[in-house]
C-alpha cells in the first residue's frame, strides 16, 4: 500500500503522444533547373563559321603548304647537280680556247758603222741577242777579216763574256760584197748599256729581245 495521504483532486488522463502517422511530411527543397548543355562541338562556330567548315578549310591548307614544301625541297635539290656540271664544262673547254702567244725573237734597236766604233746607250732586259753582219772587209785578201762586240755599262764596266774573253760574239768579215753573218748566244744581264764594235770592215748589229 501506498503511503501517501489520499487527495481531493480528480482524476486526470494522461496526455496521449501524437501518433506518428499524424506528424507533418518533411518538405524537399525545391528542384533546380538542369544545367544548360554544351553544343556537340561539331555544331560550335568560330568566327562565325560550323566547327566542320573550319577543320575542313585548316586540314586543305595544310595539305596544300606540305605539298608546296616538298616541291621547294625537290627543286632545291636538282639544282646543285645541274650547277656542279658547268665549271666541269667550262674548265674543259678553256685550255682549247685560250691561245697564248708564242713569244719570238723581235728587233729592238739596230745600228750600223764602219770597222770601229760604239753604240748610243740602250736598254734591253735580261735573255737578249745580237744579230750582226759585216763585210767589205778592209784587210788583204790574203789575210782574214774579223768583227767582236763588247757590252759596257754607264761606268764602263764590262758586262759581256769573262776575264779571258769579254765579247758578246766574234766573227769573219769577209773581203767580197757577200756578208758574213752570226747570232750571239742569249745574254743573262739586262739595264743601260753600249757595244763597242771592233770590224775590219762595214757592220750591222740587231739588238733583238723575246716579244
Amino acid at each position: 500500500m501506498s503511503n501517501q495521504p489520499p487527495t481531493n483532486e480528480p482524476w486526470q488522463q494522461p496526455p496521449q503522444q501524437p501518433y506518428p502517422g499524424n506528424q507533418p511530411y518533411p518538405q524537399q527543397p525545391p528542384m533546380q533547373p538542369p544545367p544548360p548543355k554544351k553544343p556537340s562541338f561539331w555544331k560550335r562556330r568560330i568566327a562565325g563559321m560550323p566547327m566542320w567548315l573550319f577543320v575542313t578549310i585548316v586540314i586543305v591548307a595544310f595539305i596544300i603548304a606540305t605539298n608546296a614544301a616538298y616541291s621547294k625541297a625537290t627543286s632545291n635539290n636538282s639544282t646543285p647537280i645541274a650547277t656542279l656540271s658547268t665549271p666541269t664544262t667550262a674548265a674543259t673547254a678553256t685550255p682549247t680556247s685560250i691561245n697564248t702567244p708564242t713569244p719570238e725573237w723581235t728587233t729592238t734597236h739596230t745600228f750600223t758603222g764602219h770597222t770601229h766604233g760604239k753604240t748610243p746607250f740602250f736598254t734591253v732586259s735580261k735573255g737578249w741577242r745580237l744579230n750582226w753582219s759585216c763585210t767589205n772587209s778592209t784587210v788583204s785578201d790574203a789575210a782574214t777579216g774579223a768583227v767582236g762586240i763588247t757590252a759596257y755599262d754607264k761606268s764602263g764596266r764590262t758586262l759581256s763574256g769573262n776575264s779571258e774573253n769579254p765579247t758578246v760574239t766574234t766573227g769573219h768579215c769577209p773581203v767580197a760584197l757577200s756578208p758574213t753573218t752570226g747570232t750571239s748566244a742569249v745574254q743573262q744581264y739586262g739595264g743601260s748599256m753600249y757595244l763597242d764594235v771592233y770590224a775590219t770592215g762595214d757592220w750591222t748589229i740587231q739588238v733583238q729581245e723575246l716579244k
